[in-house]
């Protein structure tokens, strides 16, 4: 038996060749390491196809980013990330199958039932040397690589109840970070969409676009913390960090005090004024919220009247456990008129 297996082994080797190169050796926890794996067959027209991969493991992630055939070479490129120090060994597995060349090109050049026919041949299996790489510790941190963190108001200045919008960006290059949230602040509603994540695997390691979008709803002036994040850029430790941004609040009433007089407003502001009601009226009628709305007029014209901020604001404030989905319609610019609809017709769901 001992024979057979070396004379099969023999025959392998003589007919291919397998090389592994890796871009260095010795690396920091995190780090991007470029695995080049290279697979020649003297008998390449033979092959049906060919799997060259590191084998998974705890003590490190990898990415493929690009295969290339070139004249029965085939060349696998990878992106690793070690995950834990000292010495880690990397394992690699190399499949391939054999047919004979008339199946090969009846597959290619048949008709589309003929290459759903499986080619006769035997998948073989190696595994080839593994390599081993000295991965030095590094403290914990929340980014490795090397980051850019800003953040963009959109005013310094609101109005009370009136949403002040901030977006945080997180940009760079190196391992993937686990964030999901970056902004906290104390004595105000922080309503956060979800966060939208760009991520693109490249030599150099993963290229990473984060944004994260709030809306805050405050009643008193109050200040914006600053945003820390420790990195680690693979030669040095770093803190990045945003300025605190003061806010401004100008208190306003949500609705005309009952002794002030009517607003002085076009007719055709009235008329316009005039059909929403109708609307919500007809609505009542459809969901049986028609006596409700009568009961609770103050409250329906407060919805009635609000620009989309306002009535943004008013489910902030009035109604915290209630609406999501117009809140999250509301912020994606959806029909206001069908989001005061809504609101109306679960004012009296939500009150229970």
């Amino acid at each position: 038996m001992r024979k057979i297996l070396g004379s099969l082994l023999v025959a392998i080797l003589t007919f291919a060749d397998v090389n592994v190169t890796l871009s260095k050796t010795t690396l920091f926890v995190k780090e991007p390491l470029l695995v080049q794996l290279q697979y020649s067959d003297k008998e390449y027209e033979k092959l049906a196809w060919v799997k060259f991969a590191p084998k998974r493991s705890q003590d490190y992630e990898f990415y493929l980013l690009g295969k290339q055939i070139k004249d029965g070479r085939y060349t696998f490129t990878y992106l690793l990330f070690p995950v834990k120090s000292g010495q880690v060994s990397i394992s690699y597995t190399l499949q391939y199958k054999k047919a004979a060349i008339e199946q090969i090109r009846r597959d290619i050049l048949g008709t589309g039932y003929e290459q759903t026919e499986p080619l006769e041949g035997k998948v073989v299996t190696l595994e080839p040397q593994s390599s081993t790489i000295a991965v030095k510790p590094v403290k914990k941190v929340n980014l490795y690589g090397d980051f850019h963190l800003r953040i963009r108001v959109d005013k310094r200045s609101i109005k009370s109840y009136e949403p002040l919008y901030v977006s945080v960006s997180l940009q760079g290059i190196g391992y993937v970070p686990k964030v999901d949230n970056l902004l906290q602040v104390d004595g105000v509603k922080v309503l956060a969409d979800k966060p939208q994540k760009k991520i693109s695997f490249t030599p150099k390691g993963a290229k990473i676009d984060y944004r994260f979008n709030y809306a805050i709803v405050a009643d008193s002036n109050f200040t914006i913390p600053s945003i820390k994040l420790t990195e680690f850029n693979y030669e040095k430790y770093k803190i990045l960090s945003t300025a605190p941004v003061p806010i401004k609040v100008v208190a306003v009433k949500l609705v005309d005090a009952k002794d002030e007089p009517p607003k002085i407003e076009p007719t055709i502001h009235k008329m316009g004024a005039f059909f929403i009601y109708a609307a919500i009226f007809l609505a009542g009628i459809l969901s049986g919220v028609l006596l409700y709305l009568l009961l609770r007029k103050k409250e329906i014209e407060d919805i009635v009247v609000a620009d989309r901020k306002k009535l943004l604001a008013l489910l902030v404030l009035r109604y915290p456990h209630c609406f999501k989905d117009v809140r999250a319609m509301l912020q994606n610019n959806a029909n206001l008129l069908r989001a005061k609809w809504l609101i109306v017709k679960g004012l009296r769901k939500c009150k229970k």
